[in-house]
């Protein structure tokens, strides 16, 4: 078991794991996590180390539309011009509050060529070409637009937030029936976070140039881009290792496993327990799910505990899964760079070395 500092150490700890693996037999490797937007820091991780990854079952965390659109609000912010693909995203995120077919192609087919996306929306606003309904709606989004464009000297994290919030989406989401909400607002929230560590490290980056919060908006968003044509790529090579939510890894089998993620806030998954009718049957439907995640591990199984995660914005401290408690005590070895570990720190110790994890990593496997 390994315990980590934060999600990005975590997913560190999987490449290495994976190109050593690789390296050393040819094996196949799988990276484990309760929710889709655990995989953002692991896509990450791995196209920075050009480790060829393939998504399974599912689509890049780059890719979701809940993350495409939160990114549409920094690019309208900084420059609705610049980019019509976004600022027509945006104009379109909210599903009640969308644009008709035809009010879209006389847009689409309006104003001058080589005219942005954003100057023929000004201009059916103000020529009354546009049925009522649709008028108000591109009325209503224009301004939403050129509130936002004074946001473009905040971080990006708020700027996603703030377009967010004053189009209504995130709560349009939260109050929606789609099965898939609770992840999605899960990505929402990663994505949030991937941007305040984005402008943490570009502040860090040059001493000598300090970019404006609108340039490293800009930055963010084609890193984002660069990640998912990165995704297709690799999906072409041979021999890639796959990213993959526990639900989709049912039935599948690796010679290695790591299993991330595996804290008290994610396994058992905090919201799906907390919102369930009968708690007790939701964490057994936790349990059985981790047995899924351990089991897909032919020879080696890496558990990996982030000490800190970030939730709301802010710093989170979490402790090891409940879960481990089920595996029996000599089938798993706990190391650090310190002295070797008789067990992980649980949620709420005081032992010496969960203060001590913060600074130093733990390295180890299941035998």
């Amino acid at each position: 078991m390994l315990l980590t500092r934060t999600p990005t150490t975590e997913a560190e700890y999987a490449a290495k794991t994976a190109q050593e693996r690789i390296q050393r037999d040819g094996g196949s490797v799988a990276v484990l996590y309760r929710t889709n937007a655990q995989a953002r820091p692991m896509e990450a991780s791995f196209k920075r180390e050009k480790i060829p990854y393939r998504i399974a079952g599912g689509e890049s965390f780059y890719e979701s539309r809940e993350v495409l659109d939160s990114l549409s609000c920094i690019s309208v912010a900084t420059d609705p011009h610049r980019d019509d693909e976004a600022t027509r995203r945006f104009v379109e995120m909210v599903p009640n509050e969308r644009i008709s077919k035809v009010a879209m192609r006389q847009i689409e087919n309006s104003g001058m060529s080589g005219e942005s996306f954003y100057d023929k929306l000004e201009t059916a606003a103000a020529d009354g070409s546009l049925n009522p309904r649709d008028e108000r709606i591109v009325t209503k989004r224009i301004a939403t637009i050129e509130a936002l464009g004074k946001m473009a000297d905040k971080p990006p994290s708020t700027m996603i937030q703030e377009g967010l919030q004053q189009t209504g989406y995130r709560d349009a989401l939260s109050k929606s029936d789609d099965k898939r909400r609770m992840d999605k607002l899960d990505n929402i929230e990663e994505l949030i976070s991937d941007a305040h560590e984005f402008m943490m490290d570009e502040r860090e980056r040059d001493e000598l140039y300090t970019p404006s919060n609108a340039e490293i908006g800009q930055r963010f968003v084609n890193h984002c881009a660069e990640i998912r044509q990165a995704a297709h790529e690799q999906e072409q090579e041979g021999h890639c290792v796959t990213l993959s939510t526990l639900h989709a890894a049912k039935g599948l089998e690796f010679d290695t496993v790591v299993f991330a993620g595996f804290d008290s806030e994610r396994m058992p998954h905090h919201r799906s327990v907390n919102e369930a009718e009968n708690r007790a049957s939701a964490v057994e439907e936790e349990r059985r799910l981790a047995y899924v995640g351990m089991t897909r591990a032919r020879t080696e199984l890496h558990l990996t505990v982030p000490l800190q995660i970030v939730k709301g914005g802010k710093p989170k401290r979490v402790g090891r899964s409940e879960f481990i408690n089920d595996i029996p005590e000599e089938l798993i070895e706990y190391t650090s760079p310190d002295k070797p570990q008789t067990r992980p720190p649980a949620a709420g110790d005081t032992h010496p070395d969960h203060e001590r994890s913060h600074t130093h990593e733990y390295a180890a496997a299941s035998r």
